[in-house]
């Protein structure tokens, strides 16, 4: 089971950026808008987790990630919000998609 780190995680989330003139399915704009959560989450230094059980599974073409966020409460009583999901396509998806839209 592949292992990512953050920088490498930040790394594919820079090269998932796809030009708006290559999408090509409906759903191409939120998984952009996904992308750049993952990437500002990341790069915050938020805690996250890689998603390997249940209905989120990483896989071969999807990393699943859920993150923990500080949010309102985290000021006040130290606890995080956390269920903040994203995914990720990998390298070997983003690579069958030959630069195109990987949505």
């Amino acid at each position: 089971m592949t292992k990512y780190t953050r920088k490498e995680l930040i790394e594919i989330c820079e090269l998932a950026i796809v030009q708006e003139s290559a999408w090509c399915n409906r759903d191409s704009c939120s998984a952009q808008l996904n992308i750049g959560q993952a990437w500002a989450f990341l790069k915050a230094g938020v805690p996250y987790k890689i998603l390997r059980k249940g209905n989120l599974q990483t896989n071969d073409y999807i990393i699943w990630l859920e993150f923990k966020p500080m949010d309102f409460g985290s000021f006040e009583n130290g606890s995080r919000l956390g269920n903040e999901i994203a995914y990720l396509p990998t390298k070997q998806r983003m690579a069958s998609a030959n630069g195109g839209d990987w949505y």
